[in-house]
């Protein structure tokens, strides 16, 4: 049974968003501490998460390729089910305060950033050539249907619905990493500001 998604590594994330949702509500942080009390915070606890869905769907995707009997497939996507279905309430929660936390953001890089992390859990990000339908009936095919015990599945069908979502949860940390290393850039530039302005006024 695969157990490479620990519920406690996507607990301890859900509890870094709260506090950081806390934060945003007080008050209307400034750059520099915006990055250093909620992006910072948020990032590194999204990085554990993100390595063990990696883990998991390029290990069911090596299981699913190497299987030799109809049995090993199907106990290949039976160990990606049983991942999903366990991990569920806890990303839906994610899911929520990701929402309820960008709803108070005032500042439009959290607002980016913020939409980054949502999509790793639940990719909404569209090719340019793909209308807004066909992009939400790619997302929806891709492990929904994976989730049906459906014997039906070829082996063909369910590499390619893996390796899409292994593609996307890199490439929408990706995306992550940058509005990260953007927020942390803008905040250093703000303390030498504040820093020079300081200096001139003495």
């Amino acid at each position: 049974m695969l157990e490479f998604i620990s519920l406690s590594t996507l607990k301890d994330f859900l509890d870094v968003l709260s506090k950081t949702k806390e934060l945003i509500g007080q008050r209307k942080s400034k750059k520099l501490r915006l990055f250093e009390d909620v992006v910072d915070p948020i990032f590194r606890a999204l990085q554990p998460v993100v390595e063990d869905y990696i883990t998991l769907f390029a290990t069911t995707l090596r299981d699913v390729s190497a299987a030799r009997t109809t049995s090993e497939f199907n106990i290949a996507l039976d160990n990606l089910r049983f991942a999903r279905a366990k991990l569920f309430s806890t990303r839906a929660e994610i899911r929520a305060l990701t929402a309820e936390t960008m709803s108070l953001s005032h500042d439009r890089d959290l607002y980016r950033f913020l939409r980054c992390v949502d999509s790793i859990f639940y990719n909404v990000r569209m090719a340019p050539q793909q209308s807004k339908m066909s992009r939400s009936l790619e997302v929806q095919g891709l492990l929904e249907l994976l989730a049906e015990d459906d014997d039906n599945i070829s082996r063909e069908f369910a590499e390619t619905c893996i390796r899409k979502t292994l593609r996307e949860v890199e490439n929408g940390f990706i995306d992550a990493a940058q509005a990260h290393a953007r927020i942390r850039i803008e905040s250093q530039i703000h303390l030498i500001a504040t820093f020079k302005t300081t200096s001139d006024a003495q």
